[in-house]
């Protein structure tokens, strides 16, 4: 008789890392995505969502920023809900699932990897601490889609 304590996936090893390290992303990303510390000037501030200068123009690259920060949060939440089915939904194929993350995180991490590029290309060393809190988060995604495969390989 098997126990069914053994079928679940247990949180921990890599699995707990990799819970962990979504969990980071998830927070460093919400910290970048709502702070208004991307750019920081003696004339302007802004973030993703406020601006604080007089008449600027719209600017295709921030445009752009803020549609691919935005489908990042998506996907990292998506990758929240993928774990959470992992670790306690028991009726469904665990390698599908594991499949799913890798897939998902990758292209999070593609995503965050075009914003925060386009953004440093343009505003260069007017950067601030939003925009480096979502290099971290990015650093941290691509983190989570490694340990992801790893965990994949593993089962």
């Amino acid at each position: 008789m098997v126990d069914s304590c053994e079928q679940r996936p247990r949180l921990k090893g890599i699995t707990l890392a990799l819970f962990m390290l979504l969990i980071a992303t998830l927070i460093s990303c919400i910290i970048a995505f709502f702070t208004s510390g991307w750019v920081l000037e003696s004339s302007f501030r802004h973030g993703l969502w406020e601006q604080c200068w007089i008449s600027l123009p719209t600017l295709g690259y921030f445009i752009a920023t803020q549609v691919f920060m935005s489908l990042a949060l998506t996907g990292i939440v998506t990758g929240i809900i993928l774990m959470a089915l992992y670790l306690f939904h028991h009726s469904v194929d665990k390698n599908r699932i594991l499949f799913g993350l890798v897939i998902d995180t990758f292209v999070t991490f593609a995503l965050m990897l075009i914003a925060i590029i386009v953004f440093g290309v343009k505003v260069g060393s007017y950067a601030s601490w939003s925009y480096g809190i979502a290099v971290v988060s990015t650093v941290l995604c691509l983190a989570s889609a490694i340990l992801a495969v790893v965990k994949l390989a593993r089962s």
